[in-house]
């Protein structure tokens, strides 16, 4: 018989130092494949070398074996203690590789013991404490636990020292139990404890001699610590090696640099001095001539200019670069140099050939990436939350599309804007690959350039008609579009727009952006046919293009400067203009459904509609066309198709992924401790403070509804327009001063109404913010920086309004406040930063901007001024836009206020952050059961405990009674939201399950039977009595129903579609006990019952999560009255049957027809509900009434349930929060709050669609006992 199998040979994954267990691994991995144990514990795991060598047996073997690892990861006298970091990283490899199988009980083995139930452990590995007496209890304690097969392993059996006293047990227990020792590593006994693990025994001793065996084991061990040996050796080597030539390259840099600016400091001493004293005589100079101050100062700064273009200044750069060295400056000194470098470097950069920019960027980011923790390539290179992200379903790898079309798809014509003549070549070679007939349409700027157009694309073979034109330098390529070529255009089906672009404005640094985009919508003859094939598939796709060029910033999505334009141009063509992020074809290329543009064609734009072209780089006709291009599609209800970067991957259409996600807290703090930088301004709205609202407007909507209708009607109707009209009239920004008095004297609006509307509006703008959570830590760092503090803002509310806000949410110790309402100029013109400028003294260059505006907070001073911006997205945006977020997000953007509101909760947790991105937040629901209880529970239980409020006030409903197990977080819920509300019935919990009631209810062989008639999935006839009628046969009473053929022994109970016709007979058999006990258990029940108060309540109702109505129809038949159910969901079932008058109302679903929304998943996967709102509760069995007082008896739980409490925990936790913060917006903000029950629906809805596109590890985790069905515990 051969030893070998496959498993003794496997190759570890993972092994950590010390290596004292590893030369085990063959052996146990050897008995794993044989034994096939079905629960494996290991006591003491440290590192996990023993642990995860058993689970990946578990695993290449496909053994089906549950694993428990018991530690408190806190070390003892033999093992040392050792940090957190043993436990994260066990925790961490056992999440990723084994967490479907295997769990961690990070307790005592003594703790542990009680989760498990006696005979169940079939492998146990005992590696604790080593003492005699550890050991000892350690077995003595477990013993019982062991199953009949079992087999225990004890480490150190051959160690006798340090107190080791494993050897002492060893030597008692082998002289009880068949047994093996292996000597190497420390020694491992195996002891044969189980009566059936003597085949086991038997197996491995067969294999030959135990000196042979030993040897054979001790040899594989030692070739896999060997092994693990020498590549620490080698790594080790590799580092202290890199270590050492890096030290020797600094020492020797340091040597030279000292040298050379010892020798510039003794040589430009002198001349230094000479600079100071004509300094010192200028400023002088100034001091005394305060009379001329402005005049002087120009001429001031003229000479110091003057002076620093001298050779003597330029000359002396290195001296005073050793004076601040000298001075104890080093830093500062040094930030001067890095930052010449930095701008030498960059201008370099930019002149290098596009082809090698890559290479000299990757160098450039190993050689001194601290440089680069801004830069969104670095960001996006050491970042991994890209790969945890969904890519957007706009997004469309062209590649997988078909290119089977070989008919005319329809007349195609190509327009070509080429304003550099010399790109005539590139154009040509991109339309040759055209399959299909066209006309082309090309405007050029010269004769020149139109001749030799003429002459090229001729050489085209499937164009049809060619027309060149010359056309005026205004409109960039759009104009040519529609003013030039717009009426024979709009004639076609399809139409393609390209241009020259070289983007010459920007240093060269989108260059490639023009290539890619040809490309992508050229290329190559497959290409182009798997663009009109996409075309034809689907008639109502409007648009393609290219996923915007990687070397665009994400910020340009939005309108920036061409909001005016934008806004005019869809007033227009009566289209709404949208706010935030939106796609479009960035550089203006793409092709088209001439339907889909058909309002743009129609406004018939001229040459005079675009403004003469002057260099701009935003803001005009043709940029705003530019973002239509992507808007009037989708306002017409047609789709678009963006083309997959497939080089540069990102799964965001706009590369949040690569250019905002990957931002670190260290990269925001190196730009605040910029040396350059003396002012540090802040935004307030949506950047220190934020909203629950997704519309930051609504406000205006929450103040209405605290008004009588009429007033209401008033406040929204002139507020708006007495605060443009106060504007207008002003000529400058204005104050809500200003827009009240507007409203009183222009208006008709009096003097006490518009008081009210006046505090009422100050008290909702106040009672509707909070603070920014990690901008509370960058505010703070910014203080302890020393910099200056500004708060620039364009706002109407008063400065002391602004005060009151931010001091109250914990911002405080700024310098200065500048608002557009009590300075009288705004951000978005530029001239409150020219004010800022003038009061501290300072350039553009020397301010860094944080603000969540991409045109006032970052476009318009970073181009008008030279600032710094430091751009934050509003959570909102990314909401919107985020593919897991977007569905529901898009679904309450549109909704009413209070659908508004409670997705705007969700938002405002997940999605506030600046920097340090996590993939679980930008998920809406991952694997973290405090986000689930957050995201999910919260808004579901909260929808349904307002519901339940209403309800019940509806229908005269005094007391709530919710039933166990579920009812128990529902009744948590529904106390927290009602904790302040009116009208509020009394919540009670009622410990019921169906067996409770079920059994109780039996009076009849027809009860009897309709209970068996429950699906029941095989298992075995002890199972099936003990559930379904709390029988537990003794043995004698179970053979003479085998022996008198009722039942066999060992066949399975299975019943499906109501048939129990192979059961029926035994039940038969069995009424009189089925009779008895039930007649027992409903003496207890009532008693129960009745101490609830449940027997006395006026108007009995129940509250469940669904679906059937099982117990509220046990319990009218027991209390003989009516009883009511409100449930989350009921089948088409839970109305029939119900006596007395009971009615059954379900909130989700009624009689299975969704309520919210259209297809519910509520009832469909209502099993995944159950695993959410699951209770550490032990399930109740039934109440025993002995002298008159009621004891429950509940089932014992089982290790995997006990093991999901922590878990359990953390998603009540998060779903209680969610609680709190929605009360909070009822009792301080909007006071009509009531959660959305549609939102509700779809944030479950897409829930379980997330867990159908991929598995999520907190549902899977998650056990149910279902005993009742004969499943046992199912996750």
């Amino acid at each position: 018989m051969t030893m070998i199998n496959k498993s003794m040979l496997s190759r570890p994954r993972k092994l950590t130092f010390p290596f004292g267990w590893c030369g085990h691994i063959p052996f146990v991995s050897w008995l794993v494949e044989e034994m096939k144990p079905g629960t494996i514990v290991e006591l003491g795991t440290h590192s996990g070398n023993s642990y995860f060598a058993i689970c990946q047996a578990v695993l290449e073997n496909n053994t089906g074996s549950k694993c428990y690892a018991v530690d408190t990861w806190q070390g003892d006298e033999h093992a040392g203690s050792y940090s957190e970091d043993v436990f994260r990283d066990v925790s961490a490899w056992n999440q990723q590789y084994f967490s479907a199988f295997s769990n961690l009980m990070r307790m005592t083995f003594d703790q542990a013991n009680e989760y498990f139930s006696a005979g169940s452990v079939n492998l146990l590995h005992i590696d604790g404490l080593h003492t005699y007496e550890a050991v000892k209890h350690d077995f003595e304690s477990w013993k019982s636990k062991l199953a009949d097969d079992a087999v225990v392993l004890f480490h150190d059996t051959n160690v006798r020292e340090r107190g080791f006293g494993v050897w002492q047990l060893w030597d008692e227990l082998q002289q009880q139990y068949p047994s093996f020792e292996f000597l190497h590593s420390y020694g491992l006994g195996v002891l044969f404890v189980g009566k059936k693990s003597q085949a086991l025994y038997e197996k491995l001793a067969s294999f030959g001699e135990p000196a042979l065996i030993r040897e054979a084991f001790s040899r594989l061990g030692e070739l896999i610590t060997l092994r693990e040996e020498a590549h620490n050796h080698i790594q080790h080597i590799e580092s202290a090696r890199s270590v050492l030539e890096s030290q020797n390259q600094e020492l020797q840099h340091q040597l030279n640099k000292s040298k050379e600016e010892n020798e510039l400091y003794i040589k430009r001493i002198q001349e230094d001095k000479n600079i100071k004293n004509v300094m010192a005589g200028r400023i002088h100079e100034l001091e005394n001539s305060q009379h001329h101050i402005s005049g002087n100062v120009h001429a001031l700064e003229k000479e110091i200019e003057r002076l620093i273009n001298t050779n003597s200044w330029k000359i002396t750069k290195p001296l005073r670069f050793m004076f601040r060295v000298l001075r104890g400056q080093q830093k500062d000194a040094m930030w001067h140099i890095k930052k010449e470098v930095r701008n030498i470097a960059k201008s370099a950069y930019y002149r290098t050939p596009y082809k090698y920019r890559e290479q000299l960027l990757t160098m450039a980011f190993k050689v001194r990436p601290s440089w680069f923790t801004s830069h969104p390539k670095f960001m996006a290179a050491h970042s991994l939350i890209s790969n945890e992200l969904e890519v957007s379903d706009k997004l469309i790898d062209i590649n997988l599309l078909s290119d089977d079309i070989n008919t005319q798809p329809g007349r195609i014509a190509v327009q070509c804007h080429i304003f550099y003549p010399d790109l005539i070549d590139e154009f040509v070679a991109q339309l040759s690959t055209m399959p299909f007939k066209f006309d082309v349409y090309i405007s050029v700027t010269s004769e020149e350039a139109k001749q030799k157009c003429n002459l090229q694309f001729k050489k085209i073979k499937n164009i049809e008609n060619l027309d060149v034109r010359v056309v005026p330098n205004r409109g960039r390529d759009i104009a040519p579009v529609f003013a030039e070529f717009g009426s024979a255009l709009k004639q076609y089906d399809f139409i393609c727009h390209i241009q020259s672009k070289k983007s010459l404005y920007n240093e060269g640094k989108t260059t490639g952006w023009r290539e890619y985009l040809l490309n992508g919508l050229f290329g190559s003859e497959s290409n182009v046919k798997r663009i009109f094939k996409a075309f034809n598939d689907d008639e109502k796709l409007g648009i393609v293009y290219p996923q915007v060029h990687h070397t665009l910033p994400y910020m340009a999505f939005t309108w920036l400067a061409n909001k005016q334009q934008g806004s005019e141009l869809c007033a227009k063509m009566g289209i709404a203009c949208p706010d935030g992020y939106f796609n479009f074809p960035a550089g203006s290329m793409f092709w088209a459904r001439v339907d889909a543009l058909s309002p743009l064609f129609e406004m018939n734009l001229a040459w005079q509609d675009f403004p003469e072209e002057k260099g701009q780089t935003d803001g005009t006709t043709a940029h705003a066309i530019e973002r239509l291009l992507g808007i009037v599609p989708q306002a017409l209800n047609y789709g678009s198709l963006i083309i997959k970067d497939c080089e540069n991957e990102s799964k965001s259409t706009f590369r949040w992924d690569h250019q905002y996600f990957p931002r670190t807290l260290e990269s925001i703090h190196q730009i605040i401790s910029d040396p350059s930088k003396k002012v540090i301004a802040f935004d307030i709205f949506d950047t220190l403070l934020i909203r629950p609202l997704l519309h930051p407007d609504h406000t205006k909507q929450i103040i209405a509804s605290q008004l009588s209708a009429e007033e209401a009607s008033e406040f929204l109707s002139k507020r708006p327009a007495a605060e443009q009209s106060a504007r207008h009239r002003a000529g400058r920004d204005i104050s809500i001063d200003d827009i009240y008095n507007e409203l009183q004297q222009h208006y008709q609006v009096e003097h006490s109404v518009a008081k009210k509307f006046r505090e009422l509006e100050e008290r909702v703008e106040i009672a509707s913010v909070s603070a920014r959570p990690d901008m509370l830590e960058i505010f703070e760092f910014v203080k302890k920086s020393g910099k200056k503090i500004a708060i620039v803002s364009d706002m109407f509310l008063p400065l002391e309004t602004i005060v009151n806000m931010l001091e109250s949410n914990g911002f405080t110790g700024w310098d200065k406040i500048y608002l557009s309402s009590d300075k009288g100029k705004r951000k978005d013109t530029g001239e409150l930063y020219e004010l800022l400028f003038t009061e501290y003294g300072v350039s553009g260059n020397e301010v860094v901007m944080i603000g969540d505006n991409e045109r006032s907070d970052l476009q318009l001073p970073c181009d008008w001024f030279n600032i710094l911006g430091l751009h934050l997205v509003r959570a909102t945006d990314l909401a919107l836009h985020i593919p897991e977020f977007a569905p529901v997000a898009q679904q309450a953007f549109k909704s009413d206020l209070n659908g508004e509101l409670t997705f705007g909760l969700i938002t405002k947790k997940n999605l506030s952050q600046i920097c340090n991105f996590s993939p679980e937040k930008l998920k809406l629901f991952s694997s973290s059961p405090y986000q689930i209880g957050y995201n999910l529970a919260g808004p579901l239980l909260t929808a349904f405990a307002e519901w339940l409020r209403k309800c019940a006030a509806k229908d005269g409903v005094q007391d709530l009674y919710f039933l166990a197990r579920e009812g128990k977080i529902i009744k948590a819920v529904y106390d927290l939201w009602c904790d302040g509300a009116e009208t509020t019935p009394q919540s009670h919990y009622l410990i019921l399950s169906r067996r409770a009631v079920n059994v109780p209810n039996v009076t009849t062989l027809d009860d009897v039977l309709n209970i068996a008639k429950s699906t029941f999935f095989a298992n075995t006839l002890e199972m099936f009595l003990r559930e379904r009628y709390g029988l537990t046969l003794p043995e004698g009473k179970l053979s003479s129903l085998y022996s008198s053929g009722l039942w066999a022994k060992g066949k399975l109970v299975e019943v499906h579609n109501e048939d129990i016709s192979e059961i029926k007979p035994l039940l038969e058999y069995l009424l009189p006990d089925i009779l008895a006990e039930a007649h027992a258990e409903k003496q207890g029940l009532l008693q129960y019952l009745q101490q609830e108060g449940f027997i006395k309540s006026a108007h009995k109702t129940v509250v469940d999560v669904g679906y059937s109505g099982t117990i509220q129809k046990s319990l009218i038949n027991i209390v003989t009255d009516r009883v009511d159910g409100y449930y989350m969901a009921t089948s088409e079932v839970a109305g029939k049957g119900l006596n007395n008058g009971s009615k059954a109302h379900g909130c989700f679903i009624e009689n299975s027809v969704s309520l919210q929304n259209d297809n519910s998943l509520v009832l469909r996967h209502s099993f995944v509900l159950e695993k959410l709102l699951s209770s550490d509760d032990t399930q109740i069995v039934k109440y025993i009434l002995e002298n008159a007082t009621v004891t429950p008896v509940y089932k014992q739980q089982r290790p995997e349930e006990l093991i999901t409490k922590d878990i359990r925990t953390e998603l009540q936790k998060g779903c209680m929060d969610f609680v709190r913060d929605a009360r909070d917006i009822r009792n301080t903000l909007y006071p009509d709050f009531s959660p959305s029950l549609t939102i509700a629906d779809s944030l479950y809805s897409e829930f379980i669609s997330s867990c159908n596109r991929k598995e999520n590890d907190f549902v899977k985790k998650m056990t149910l006992d279902d005993d009742y069905c004969g499943r046992g515990l199912v996750n």
